[in-house]
């Protein structure tokens, strides 16, 4: 029901992201436009207002999904609520992303987001407001439209400061190993360091096999370092990126894990985390604004 959260890469075009945006209410009210024809030929004394209106609660929904004609009215009723609901011009529906493209065709891109936003934020408090009326789940989808709004707004600030700038160029060079084989307590001692949370894990090859966190240490019994292995309690599936991509084409990626290593030609060079994207932002943001 919220379209704008489909995790999908739209460029800062404003002719692309309105037609993008457009796309998902738009093939609502074509399911709509498919199926109601249906329901006035075969069975016109069905459409109601309260028939359509009563399949806005899903236990309803549940109820009569296997039931004919009530299927066909459950598939015109949520594909009208679905297509109104997202063309509300709140991040992350798809309306907010229309309001954003619309404006940023005269304005700058990063100033049409954050209208975009302070609007959604007011949309909001607004639904908040209307909990009385509409049931506790406004509550949820308010706080929600506060949160992605935020984020939207990051993301988009971040890719103009990162403009033109690879990864490899804001990567944390400065990395330690530890060999799968360890102990966690020899790690602890030998190779553990305040200032980095994870640590990549070789092999005897010095072939990455996974990661290890330093959170995970704490769970385990003190009693056990001595003979826990650290291949026992890395964790295989980690996350890689290319230091010659743009960091504003990657932004989402990076922000949405803990964790990413960088390497070049399949060599580990480095890693990033979200917290140092955020720290070394305002660097680039203040060098930026000097150039200008």
């Amino acid at each position: 029901p919220i379209g704008g959260v489909a995790n999908i890469e739209v460029p800062e075009n404003p002719n692309i992201e309105l037609k993008t945006s457009v796309i998902g209410p738009l093939s609502n009210y074509i399911i709509v436009i498919i199926f109601l024809p249906v329901v006035m030929l075969l069975w016109p004394e069905y459409l109601q207002l309260s028939n359509l209106y009563q399949y806005v609660f899903m236990d309803n929904v549940f109820r009569d999904i296997f039931s004919i004609p009530e299927i066909f009215l459950i598939i015109i009723a949520l594909n009208l609520l679905l297509g109104s609901f997202n063309l509300v011009p709140a991040f992350p529906m798809d309306g907010g992303r229309v309001l954003r493209s619309v404006m940023a065709l005269w304005l700058d891109y990063v100033e049409s987001t954050v209208i975009a936003v302070r609007i959604s934020q007011i949309i909001a408090i607004i639904m908040f407001f209307m909990v009385p009326f509409t049931g506790i789940i406004m509550i949820f989808i308010s706080i929600f439209i506060l949160i992605a709004g935020s984020n939207e707004l990051k993301i988009v600030k971040l890719r103009h400061v990162f403009h033109s700038v690879k990864v490899g160029d804001i990567a944390i060079k400065k990395i330690r190993y530890v060999n799968e084989h360890m102990t966690i307590s020899d790690f602890l001692k030998l190779i553990a360091q305040p200032e980095q949370r994870h640590y990549p894990v070789v092999d005897y090859n010095k072939k990455v096999v996974g990661i290890l966190d330093i959170e995970v240490i704490s769970r385990i019994n003190p009693k056990k370092l001595d003979i826990t292995a650290v291949n026992r309690v890395a964790r295989r599936k980690f996350d890689i990126i290319d230091a010659n991509r743009n960091v504003a084409d990657v932004i989402p990626q990076i922000l949405s894990k803990e964790f990413t290593l960088v390497v070049d030609l399949g060599q580990v060079v480095g890693y990033i985390t979200p917290e140092h994207v955020f720290e070394i932002s305002q660097f680039y943001s203040i060098s930026r604004k000097i150039k200008m």
